[in-house]
C-alpha cells in the first residue's frame, strides 16, 4: 500500500501511460488523509502551511495519474482538468473589480 502512495511521486511527469484504479484511489485517499493528519499536527505546534506545501507537492502527482487513470478507461485524459479549470475560473474577480 506505501508502493501505491509512493508511485505516482516517481511517475509525476507520465502522461502518457495507465493506471489502475486501485492506484487511482489508494492515492487520492491517501492524500487527503495525509492532508488532514497535516491540519492537525500543524496546528498543534504552530506550522499551519504544512498541509498547504504538501498539497502543492501532490498536485501534478495527482494529476498526472488522474491522466493514467483516463488513459486506462479510455476517456480523453484532458477532461480530468475541466473542475481545476472550473475552480480557477470561479475565483477570477468580476470584469471591472480588484481582489481584495
Amino acid at each position: 500500500m506505501i508502493q501505491l502512495l509512493i508511485k505516482p511521486y516517481l511517475q509525476v511527469f507520465d502522461y502518457r501511460s495507465k493506471s489502475s484504479i486501485k492506484e487511482f484511489w489508494t492515492f487520492f485517499i491517501g492524500v487527503y488523509l495525509i492532508l488532514i493528519l497535516l491540519g492537525i499536527v500543524g496546528n498543534r505546534i504552530g506550522v499551519e502551511n504544512l498541509r498547504i506545501y504538501f498539497a502543492a507537492l501532490s498536485f501534478l502527482p495527482l494529476v498526472a495519474l488522474g491522466f493514467r487513470r483516463l488513459n486506462e478507461v479510455g476517456i480523453n485524459k484532458w477532461l480530468f482538468v475541466i473542475p481545476i479549470a472550473g475552480l480557477y475560473l470561479a475565483g477570477l474577480p468580476a470584469k471591472g473589480q480588484e481582489l481584495r
